[in-house]
Parts: C-alpha cells; structure tokens; sequence
C-alpha cells in the first residue's frame, strides 16, 4: 500500500540546472519525466523514519554507511558497494554509520516511469513492481547506477541517458521484483537490426532518443536495446557516435571549421566534439588533420 505523502515531483524542474544544499546535489532533465538524481557527499546528517509516496528510491553508498530502518541492526546496514532499494510506501530512515561520514548517490523513479519501464519489458503488462529486497550487493547493476548518475550531472545526450537507464532499470526488475515475469520475446532480429543501423546512420546532426529508434523497428524499448547490443557488440548510442566520428573525419580533411564540423554532425559545441573524437580515435581533430 502506498502512502498518501508527496515527494519530488511537485518540485519544479529545471534542465540543465544543478541544485546545491550544503553537500547534497539534484539534478533533472524535463525531457525525461519522472527521474531525479542526488548525490550526497561526506553527510553526518540523520534522516528520520519518512516514505516516499509513488515513488522507487534508489541509493548506491560510496563510502561510510547507513542503516536503512534506523534500528542500527546489521540487516539494515548499507555498506559501500551496496544498493538500497526502496519501495514506494516503505517507511525508512537514513542513519550514518557512528563517527563516519557517507558518500552516496541516490535515484528516485515516479511510479508511472517504473510500470511504463516494466509494460516495456515483460510480457504480461501491468504486472507490479516490488523489490524482494531491500539491499543487494550487483557490481553490475552498481557500474550502471554510476553511469546513469554521470549522464545526468555531465547533462549527456537523450539516447545515452535512455540506454543506461532502460539498462539500469530492467536489470533490476528482471532480476529483483517480487513478482516474476518473463522477458518479452524479440521478434525478426535481423529485420530489426538493419532499420535500426539504418535510422541511427541517417541525420547525424540531430537528436533521438531511444523510443524513437525502437519505434522503427516495431520492438519496445527494452528489446530493442537487448537485441541491438547482442547483433552488434554495442549499444545504439555509441553505434550512433561512432557514425558521427566517421563523417567529422571527412569534415575535418577538408579543414572545415571545427565549430562548423560539430555543428553538422550533432555535438554540443567544439568541446564536446573534440573530447569524443579523442575518446574514440586517439588524437584531437587538430593531431588528426596534421598527420
């Protein structure tokens, strides 16, 4: 049962705008409803018992720890490594461990993007989502959780953030929720596969998310990602940046104005292109030009 309480989303949203009290800090992206990040760095403070109503909290501890119900038994101590998950309703604190500091990250999730996530990946729709506990210990699902952290406070493009958090959160349910459910099934793979490369190659200098390219193979979300990672080694926004890399090089030989350059092929700005174009070849667009 699910409280009557409110939480962040009667918080106004602001894009791209970074929020500090004291050591803690949000951030939220308007293009994505129903998401808010938060960290928390080096905090004595001591929450008492509260919920969050329809809202899934997440929180991976860094460094220190925290005992989630405030009883201080060692069931309910989130060590550093481990994830808290927290469903809505779920009455909890946030005690710190004695004379440590904590250094975590939290995700909140409202209550319609979870069983809009989940209609999207199982095959019965509206089946519910309740995590069957409360703190796990998943390398994988931690190095997810730090990646979806990281493309909110470096304000990452739509279709990155998708795929991590379409990663994130379906792990998680496949994986955690209380009520089973099977994967749905992927359909024509290679038909699939070769729209996708297809749209995902195609005007390079504009953005997509994630929804937009699985609606062009006819796949949910979920799918689309699992399928496309498993037929091509990687996921449809670094396929999508490598592409973007291949026609810079072109623009780059023939000594077009690296701020032109970014500008046709879907950068943020000179920076950006030149910080990816490194990532990926090894060289700055000036080093690639020279040799």
């Amino acid at each position: 049962s699910f409280s009557v309480l409110t939480c962040f989303l009667t918080l106004p949203i602001i894009y791209s705008n970074m929020r500090k009290t004291n050591n803690m800090s949000f951030w939220r992206d308007p293009k994505i409803n129903g998401i808010e990040i938060c960290g928390i760095q080096e905090s004595s403070h001591i929450f008492p018992n509260h919920v969050h109503d329809d809202v899934y909290a997440f929180g991976l501890m860094e460094n220190g720890g925290s005992y989630w119900n405030g009883k201080g038994s060692e069931d309910s101590l989130v060590k550093p490594g481990d994830i808290a998950l927290l469903n809505p309703g779920l009455v909890h604190s946030g005690i710190p461990v004695k004379d440590k500091l904590s250094t975590y990250k939290m995700i909140y999730i409202n209550l319609s993007l979870m069983k809009k996530i989940s209609d999207d990946i199982c095959e019965k729709n509206d089946s519910p989502v309740e995590f069957e506990n409360v703190v796990i210990n998943n390398p994988q699902l931690s190095e997810l959780f730090r990646q979806l952290y990281t493309s909110f406070i470096n304000d990452s493009e739509r279709l990155e953030k998708d795929v991590i958090l379409t990663s994130f959160l379906g792990k998680m349910i496949l994986e955690y929720n209380a009520f089973r459910n099977n994967p749905k099934s992927s359909g024509n793979e290679v038909k699939s596969i070769k729209k996708a490369i297809e749209y995902l190659s195609e005007k390079l200098d504009q953005k997509v998310s994630l929804q937009d390219v699985a609606s062009e193979t006819g796949l949910s979300r979920y799918h689309f990602l699992r399928v496309f990672k498993k037929n091509t080694g990687i996921t449809p926004h670094n396929f999508r940046t490598q592409k973007r890399i291949d026609r810079a090089k072109i623009f780059i030989l023939r000594e077009m104005p690296l701020t032109q350059v970014a500008l046709e092929t879907g950068f943020t700005d000179q920076s950006h292109l030149t910080k990816k174009f490194k990532q990926y070849t090894g060289v700055t667009p000036k080093q690639y030009l020279m040799n």
